[in-house]
């Protein structure tokens, strides 16, 4: 597993891995269920919204990042390019950010998804 992250509350953890999938497994169970699969190359980077609905997933070569939402199971939005280190939300959730991409050092923000 290259990464991971508690999501809200720590009723489950969201774990990303080398095989390009994220999967939310609850600790008292064992149980795991894929949240999203084939992601386009392992999974470096994870943060989860405040509101646990949403988890900002960043991508290894060729990379991206995206925004899953747990309600409908889709990528509420994507961008090519995986940025240097792992993505954040604010306080409110309504805006993620990740640190620059590799010609371009600024953060990258996504407001309202």
């Amino acid at each position: 597993v290259d990464t991971r992250c508690l999501a809200p509350l720590a009723s489950d953890v969201l774990v990303g891995g080398g095989d390009g999938a994220v999967r939310r497994w609850d600790p008292r169970t064992g149980d795991a269920a894929v949240v999203a699969a084939d992601l386009g190359g392992p999974v470096t980077g994870l943060a989860v919204s405040p509101d646990g609905r949403r988890a900002a997933v960043v991508t290894g070569p060729p990379g991206g990042v995206r925004v899953l939402d747990f309600d409908s199971g889709r990528t509420a939005w994507a961008a090519p390019h995986a940025p240097l280190g792992p993505p954040v939300f604010t306080p409110d959730g309504a805006t993620v950010a990740a640190p620059g991409w590799r010609h371009r050092p600024d953060p990258k923000l996504r407001d309202r998804y």
